[in-house]
């Protein structure tokens, strides 16, 4: 199966980055099954929008990330 590639809008790529080591392994697990074309159980679809948000909880702090396909 061919994988999908990523393409980082603005300067997503850097504040993920920024993220707890546990969130980004969470989102990048997520992003990784998106070029895959699955979904991960932390994705969900954004009413009215063709994209998902990745919701990731973490030491009482959730994060988020979103990407379409």
């Amino acid at each position: 199966m061919e994988r999908k590639p990523v393409r980082w809008m603005g300067d997503s790529r850097k504040r993920l980055r920024e993220f707890p080591d546990a969130v980004r392994f969470e989102i990048g697990q997520a992003l990784y099954q998106a070029e895959l074309g699955e979904r991960h159980p932390s994705a969900y679809a954004m009413q009215g929008l063709n994209a998902l948000e990745i919701v990731s909880d973490c030491r009482g702090d959730t994060y988020r990330g979103i990407y379409t396909n």
